[in-house]
């Protein structure tokens, strides 16, 4: 008899000895089935990333029935052969990643599999820090895309037989904006067996003895993730900061009540840095000093 957790969905990162299968099928839907890419004789489609993307893989009993790549930052993404970064209506940091290469065997479309593959890349890409995804979506299944919370960009690019669109959006408003109910992520865990290393939802962190500032940078360098974020050591600091020094803080008062360890600090010590002057600092005890 089959146990219930063989016909569950695998989703996990694919190892070195499961790439042969991922580019067979990746010869199969692009090259094979829509004329991307030329057919080759050995039946495998790869390109210069593969070295530096992370394959989310799904199976079910050892059968690939599709997978989607991540590109972490760092260097190139698959973009950059259909757009100048310049035209981009956003800077590319070291907080992008691209999500590519989505493929689902043919047999197995028309459920729910693509969509559990794009989550996965979602989540993947929330828990390496990234703060947006970019992506090129086949002109036929915008719409799922779309449901993604991915948003178009007005860049339409042709690639061998199919027509792609350029498309982003940052993790917060795909987390706001995504078509995915409660319901759809429910029916998601019960037919997928997770072996990410991530938990299947996004958790809701509180952070103790300062991990909030690795999350939000010492200087309030990354304020755009504050939301996903719950500082528990805000807490230490009772009584409001001494009048006139919350004037720093970006509009964000709740951060001069912070506490951050002199540890801290002495790690990531900008005083001595060349700009330290024009510079503000939570001081232990929750108050500004310059």
């Amino acid at each position: 008899m089959t146990r219930s957790s063989d016909r569950r969905v695998v989703l996990r990162v694919a190892d070195a000895g499961e790439r042969d299968g991922i580019y067979r099928l990746r010869h199969r839907v692009f090259a094979d089935e829509l004329g991307q890419h030329q057919p080759n004789q050995q039946g495998v489609l790869t390109d210069e990333l593969d070295g530096r993307n992370v394959f989310i893989a799904a199976s079910r009993a050892g059968e690939l029935l599709g997978f989607v790549s991540v590109t972490p930052p760092g260097s190139t993404y698959s973009i950059d052969k259909y757009v100048d970064r310049s035209r981009l209506p956003f800077v590319v940091d070291d907080g992008t990643y691209e999500v590519r290469l989505l493929a689902v065997a043919g047999e197995r479309r028309g459920g729910i599999l693509a969509m559990a593959l794009m989550y996965a890349a979602l989540r993947w890409v929330e828990s390496r820090g990234g703060n947006r995804v970019v992506a090129v979506g086949r002109e036929e299944v915008l719409p799922m895309y779309r449901k993604a919370g991915l948003e178009l960009l007005g860049h339409r690019v042709r690639s061998g037989a199919v027509t792609f669109e350029l498309m982003a959006a940052s993790t917060s408003h795909i987390r706001a904006n995504a078509g995915v109910s409660g319901e759809t992520l429910e029916r998601l865990a019960k037919v997928v067996d997770w072996q990410l290393d991530m938990p299947f939802r996004q958790p809701t962190g509180a952070f103790h003895g300062g991990a909030f500032f690795d999350a939000i940078g010492v200087e309030f360098d990354h304020l755009e993730r504050r939301d996903g974020i719950i500082n528990a050591d805000v807490l230490d600091a009772w009584f409001p900061p001494r009048p006139g020094r919350t004037d720093g803080a970006r509009g964000e008062p709740r951060m001069a009540r912070t506490h951050v360890s002199a540890n801290r600090l002495r790690r990531h010590d900008v005083r001595n840095s060349p700009d330290s002057a024009s510079r503000r600092v939570v001081h232990p005890c929750g108050r500004w000093f310059l």
